[in-house]
């Protein structure tokens, strides 16, 4: 999908700006409360959203070697990212395949011998989520390897970025779904990053985000001595081609030529 040119956005930006005005809908639109606190629609967004669409679960700096792996919780799911020794990352289920425990503790880590072991009955396993040995073998049986090891999810790595899906067997369109903004990102170079630490921010829901991050209205009295300024608030350009829509707003610095903050200002429609 394909989102507008730059040159495009800042001819519309300077026409809000000579109008004194922004975007704006035909009508206005009533939101109601339940669907930040509805239960079962939260179940349901995850279910049809965060499930089946591919997910930026963490940067190539967090794992830049072989044997580099990070767990996390992600919506309720343990998973398990690691780079194998050919260098490629995968991802799993954060779960023992026969107790459903975890492989390893949430964080990010090392495996210098490039294999988990289950540290009750001495089972290993590659990187690459395959069985590697089983501790004392011959006394159970006939025993598959290949049918015995971590749950694969679909995983990519573009541009410092690594995407993963949560459903095992999914179909991974990054370019299908992410468009021009996977071309939009590169020009960062994340992967020349170094990791420094991470935080966890916990919100009541995941709209209010979204939603936040969509306008500028909020700019001049959540923001006025970091954000204002630099940008014009309450003044935006929104953008929509196919899946990919975004916002953007002009610096306050040049008016004259509206430059806009096109990257960081487009986020995602599911």
């Amino acid at each position: 999908m394909s989102l507008k040119p730059t040159g495009d956005l800042a001819e519309s930006l300077l026409d809000c700006l000579e109008r004194n005005s922004t975007d704006q809908a035909d009508e206005l639109m009533s939101v109601p409360a339940a669907i930040y606190t509805d239960p079962d629609q939260g179940s349901a967004e995850i279910d049809l959203i965060f499930k089946r669409l591919p997910l930026m679960l963490a940067l190539t700096c967090e794992t830049p070697k072989r044997g580099d792996y990070k767990a996390l919780d992600v919506v309720g799911l343990p998973v398990l990212l690691s780079r194998d020794k050919a260098g490629t990352m995968c991802a799993f289920l954060n779960a023992w395949s026969h107790r459903w425990t975890p492989v390893v503790a949430e964080g990010i880590g090392q495996c210098p011998q490039f294999r988990f072991t289950w540290p009750s009955h001495g089972w290993t396993y590659g990187m690459d989520g395959k069985r590697f040995a089983v501790a004392d073998r011959s006394k159970l049986g006939e025993l598959d390897n290949s049918k015995h090891g971590l749950k694969e999810l679909p995983c990519e790595e573009r541009h410092g970025m690594i995407f993963a899906s949560l459903t095992s067997g999914a179909s991974l369109d990054l370019d299908g779904y992410y468009g021009d903004l996977l071309h939009d990102n590169a020009q960062f170079e994340l992967q020349t990053c170094m990791f420094v630490g991470r935080s966890e921010h916990r919100g009541p829901n995941w709209k209010l985000i979204y939603a936040n991050f969509f306008e500028s209205y909020h700019f001049a009295t959540q923001h006025s001595k970091t954000v204002v300024p630099s940008f014009i608030p309450n003044l935006c350009v929104y953008e929509e081609s196919g899946s990919p829509c975004g916002s953007v707003s002009p610096y306050a610095r040049s008016p004259n030529c509206a430059m806009s903050h096109a990257l960081s200002g487009r986020i995602r429609r599911v």
